[in-house]
């Protein structure tokens, strides 16, 4: 009897011990954990988290300290996962403990569409990690299933999904790019002076076209031949500076080759070939350049029009071209001469007499004998006879008549 007694007491103490040490548990749970350890985890089931959520009263708002930054996060840091109903699915699926005792239970997880991507840096808190996304430090805790601002170094957090940059969150500069743009007045010829047709502007996201034409830097723009242009923008609070480049082609100037035949005007067969001409050529952005030695002539020996061509290769900035002119020989004149000398002296005989003889001669000509062209008169009788001879001349020469006399005696 005496061993039943003090068994019945040992499990009557007993059973007092377990009760203490789930109160003193309870209590643990319902005033937090010490600081700077995260709260441990609690499963409840998705129709208590429903509950939870009709009569769960708003999180204090108080100031944020903040947060640690040193130190790991513990597995008990984030609560368990919320079993969801099969036929309600929940918005959120996580819960956390408030940190006050009697609070209802305040759903949390992330929501829809967050991503678990930024990753705490040295010296973050909450507060900064929300102003840096432009959301509530309350939905940032929500999310992470946090009643503590306690974050720690190295740790991801659910955020919105907006571009994360690395360096703890921080969001760079977007690029820009500049566009240089030379087709305004196209297609360009060599005019001896810089050319500068082109439009230059800084484009990126978010933002107005910005126009940087008047930062442009040509090169190479005033001969034909390939020129380019530079521009360059500086950028702005949320773009990078950048630099673009475009190129136009400069094509060459076309030329004129001038043939000049006056010198020494007017011109008369000589019969030798006839050069007076000069030529030179000349275009846009240059000086004139002399070609006479280029001249080639066709019919500049005989009387007539006479040509000469003349021809420029061009250089880097003309094309070549060719040129020609004219001049026009004239005839030589010729002179008939009358010889009476044969036979001389010259007696009356009665019978008319015709001792002359005639030859025409000009310039580049050899004689031509026109005796036969002669007209005596007083040819018969003693006194002076005379004798006419004419040449009707040649393509060189002109026509002539010439006379002469003898005595009859």
């Amino acid at each position: 009897m005496q061993a039943f007694r003090e068994a019945a007491t040992g499990l009557i103490y007993a059973a007092v011990s377990v009760v203490l040490v789930l109160g003193s548990l309870s209590l643990v749970l319902a005033e937090g954990t010490p600081s700077g350890s995260p709260p441990a985890a609690s499963t409840v089931t998705a129709a208590a988290t429903r509950t939870a959520v009709t009569s769960a009263s708003p999180v204090p708002s108080a100031p944020f300290p903040k947060a640690s930054t040193t130190g790991s996060p513990s597995p008990s840091a984030l609560p368990s996962k919320v079993s969801p109903s099969a036929t309600e699915p929940l918005l959120f699926l996580n819960i956390y403990a408030p940190r006050a005792a009697g609070t209802a239970i305040i759903p949390c997880g992330p929501y829809v569409g967050w991503v678990k991507a930024y990753r705490v840096q040295e010296g973050d808190t909450l507060f900064q990690i929300a102003t840096r996304f432009g959301i509530p430090v309350e939905a940032l805790r929500r999310a992470n299933c946090r009643y503590r601002v306690t974050v720690y170094v190295g740790e991801l957090l659910w955020v919105p999904n907006l571009p994360i940059m690395p360096g703890g969150g921080a969001i760079d500069q977007a690029s820009s790019i500049v566009t240089v743009t030379c087709t305004a007045g196209a297609p360009y010829t060599y005019t001896g002076s810089p050319q500068t047709p082109c439009t230059a502007e800084a484009t990126g996201v978010g933002m107005g076209p910005v126009d940087v034409t008047s930062s442009l830097v040509y090169s190479d723009n005033v001969n034909a031949g390939v020129a380019t242009a530079y521009a360059g923008w500086g950028g702005d609070t949320n773009h990078t500076g950048s630099t673009g480049s475009g190129g136009f082609t400069i094509d060459r100037a076309s030329s004129i080759v001038t043939v000049t035949c006056t010198a020494g005007a007017p011109y008369t067969y000589t019969g030798s070939p006839q050069t007076p001409c000069t030529a030179e050529a000349i275009g846009v952005g240059m000086s004139p350049v002399d070609v006479t030695s280029s001249l080639v002539y066709s019919d500049n020996v005989n009387a007539g029009m006479a040509t000469a061509n003349a021809s420029w290769a061009g250089d880097t900035n003309h094309t070549g071209s060719t040129g020609s002119g004219a001049f026009t020989i004239d005839q030589a004149s010729s002179t008939v001469t009358v010889t009476c000398t044969a036979g001389a002296p010259y007696t009356y005989t009665g019978s008319p007499q015709t001792p002359c003889a005639a030859e025409a001669t000009g310039v580049g000509m050899s004689p031509v004998d026109v005796t036969s062209s002669l007209v005596y008169s007083n040819n018969i009788n003693a006194g002076a006879a005379t004798a006419n001879a004419n040449w009707a001349g040649d393509t060189n020469h002109t026509g002539s008549t010439g006379s002469g006399g003898f005595t009859i005696g």
